[in-house]
């Protein structure tokens, strides 16, 4: 079968193959407001070009047509703009300046509280990888979600990965990430229950039910989503995973083999990946996330596996992110919903 296509079936799962597209990365873009009349602007793939080498110093020019390339055509949602009347939550910086778990690592997050928060009753908590890449987006939508009672009351925790490590293999580099989101070991889920889930529990009354807890990432913070709730079923029972890195960067090309080799855990897990998502010396993302969905039916997982014609960004996504966490947060636990919602 070509690429756009899956021979996985299961009666407790869905595979939805989708036509889309994008030509931009996520990341925002600064623009000069006063540009000189001959200063031509690169585009979003320009420009990320021109940045790759900068954070890889060992990528090569093979692999920066990867990133680069995208098809479709995928809208980003409407819930990603706070709709009018909606309250909007509250969104706080922290630091945690010296990790024990990743020692010598500073991390940087966020916590989004939202409205409807009372404190006189537990409420679910959403992690997001990478977070500082969803502050413009999932915010808005989870005051949206929740105030059409899609949703219950979520806090949503936005964490980074350490600043300090010794960068990816091959393509080098600086930070931490490849070590706590591409190993399939459970340091990252220590340290999210341990250095900041601890911090949010002292101020906020959080649900100790796994089925309370989801986490999403995005490429090697996709796989290492899965990861977490891999590790640590008791404590994240609901994943979300795009263009997840299930490659050989630092091990993550064993989930499928461990997830067919298990017992299933109790997750159910959204994810996605495209035609035009990357093909690097680490390996070829659109086969290894066909592999993963396929170990994923193996096992007979609650999943949706989601391949459209995208890249390695966040376009399809978001085109339809209002939908995959109304997927993911079906049938919360009844103390955690608010008065008179389903």
């Amino acid at each position: 079968m070509g690429l756009g296509q899956s021979p996985v079936t299961a009666a407790n799962h869905t595979l939805r193959t989708v036509a889309g597209d994008g030509d931009t990365t996520g990341r925002s873009q600064e623009v000069d407001p006063k540009p000189e009349a001959t200063k031509s602007m690169p585009s979003a793939s320009e420009q990320l070009a021109q940045d790759l080498p900068r954070f890889f110093p060992g990528i090569t020019s093979k692999d920066i047509q990867a990133y680069i390339r995208d098809g479709g055509n995928y809208e980003p949602s409407p819930l990603l703009q706070r709709e009018l009347g909606t309250p909007a939550g509250v969104l706080t910086k922290h630091s945690i300046e010296r990790s024990t778990i990743f020692p010598g690592s500073k991390h940087d997050y966020w916590v989004y509280v939202p409205k409807q928060y009372r404190g006189d009753k537990p409420v679910c908590v959403m992690v997001f990888l990478d977070g500082e890449s969803f502050l413009k987006t999932m915010p808005p939508l989870l005051d949206n979600l929740i105030q059409e009672g899609s949703l219950p009351p979520v806090i949503g925790i936005f964490t980074n990965s350490g600043v300090a490590g010794p960068g990816y293999p091959i393509y080098g580099g600086k930070g931490n990430r490849a070590v706590e989101y591409d190993m399939v070991n459970g340091r990252l889920a220590s340290f999210l229950d341990n250095e900041i889930l601890s911090k949010v529990r002292g101020q906020y009354n959080i649900s100790n039910k796994a089925g309370c807890h989801g986490i999403l990432g995005l490429s090697s913070g996709g796989s290492a989503a899965f990861g977490v709730g891999w590790h640590r079923p008791d404590l994240f029972g609901r994943v979300v995973s795009i263009v997840g890195s299930f490659v050989n960067i630092a091990g993550a090309d064993a989930w499928p083999s461990m997830v067919r080799r298990a017992e299933r855990k109790p997750l159910r897990v959204w994810m996605q990946s495209g035609s035009k998502d990357l093909d690097t010396v680490f390996g070829n993302w659109p086969l290894a996330n066909q592999q993963m969905a396929s170990a994923l039916a193996y096992r007979e997982y609650d999943f949706v596996f989601e391949f459209g014609e995208g890249g390695h960004n966040l376009r399809h996504f978001l085109s339809e992110a209002d939908d995959v966490l109304r997927w993911l947060w079906r049938d919360v636990p009844a103390d955690v919903r608010l008065p008179n919602r389903p």
